[in-house]
């Protein structure tokens, strides 16, 4: 078409709304704002009110922001007011929400929620998954291991679950429970490093040196080693990944000239650590 009139853009948006294609229709909604400049009237507005991914999205932006939790979560309740009904997408987002934000009792009455009033919603693993990282963070481990197991004969924690488990394990020096978190994750991930590195560390924070030990030796009869730190940055378009102790990038000597003069200042201003060994992240 020569001329895209808010007529067209409407008859566009209804006929992926009324097919299905929710996702679709929301994109043209945006595009039609952006490069038509077009300003949507309320024919167009019913249409796509009509999407529940309207509520999802909305709630999804809001959760991915600490500082948005209550709004994600007014979403929610605005929804049912409304008489939307929410679907395992928008209490993936409540659930997440509760976690970021350490409301528990608020994460476990959305849980109970879709288990009675929604129970038409299959549970899936992300939802038991937020519940096991709400409970985790919040030190009450033992309520999230019931609910580990009693996963198992539903569908079976994933690698995601008893990871996000044994990372609390640590936060709260559960070394018992760490243990036979890891025995699920061996027989899941058994070339995984980083779930043995976390078990060596939970043990060395708790004192446990020889558990930290017997870990690491495992790790060197089974041939599994640590992965070397990585981080990246973008200059000027460019994305550069380094890596540490790696002397392989064109500039090293000079970053390793910058590293010495900031190994340099912070003995001249007397920071607390300053004769520690800096390790450059090269790549």
């Amino acid at each position: 078409m020569r001329e895209r009139d808010k007529v067209s853009w409407t008859a566009l948006i209804d006929g992926f709304v009324k097919n299905g294609l929710l996702e679709e229709a929301l994109h043209h909604f945006q595009e039609m704002q952006l490069t038509a400049q077009i300003v949507p009237d309320y024919v167009m507005i019913i249409s796509i009110v009509a999407t529940r991914v309207t509520w999802n999205n909305g709630c999804a932006i809001c959760q991915s922001t600490a500082a948005f939790v209550g709004e994600a979560l007014d979403c929610f309740s605005e929804m049912q007011k409304m008489g939307v009904q929410p679907d395992g997408v928008t209490f993936t987002g409540a659930l997440t929400a509760c976690s970021h934000a350490g409301l528990v009792d608020e994460g476990l009455n959305y849980y109970k929620l879709m288990q009675r009033k929604y129970s038409k919603i299959p549970m899936r693993i992300e939802h038991y998954g937020c519940v096991v990282d709400l409970l985790g963070r919040a030190g009450r481990l033992e309520e999230a291991m019931d609910l580990v197991e009693r996963m198992m004969p539903v569908m079976g924690p994933n690698e995601v679950v008893l990871g996000s488990l044994l990372a609390a394990c640590r936060m709260h020096k559960n070394v018992g429970l760490a243990e036979k978190l890891m025995g699920w994750l061996v027989e899941l991930e058994p070339d995984t490093d980083s779930n043995f590195v976390l078990l060596s560390n939970i043990y060395a924070d708790v004192g446990r040196w020889d558990g930290a030990v017997r870990v690491r030796n495992m790790m060197k009869s089974l041939g599994i080693k640590k992965s070397p730190g990585f981080s990246g940055v973008e200059i000027d378009g460019n994305c550069h990944e380094f890596v540490s102790g790696d002397r392989r990038h064109m500039r090293s000597e000079d970053i390793y000239d910058v590293l010495e003069l900031l190994r340099f200042e912070m003995k001249m201003r007397r920071y607390d650590g300053y004769d520690c060994e800096l390790q450059p992240f090269i790549g």
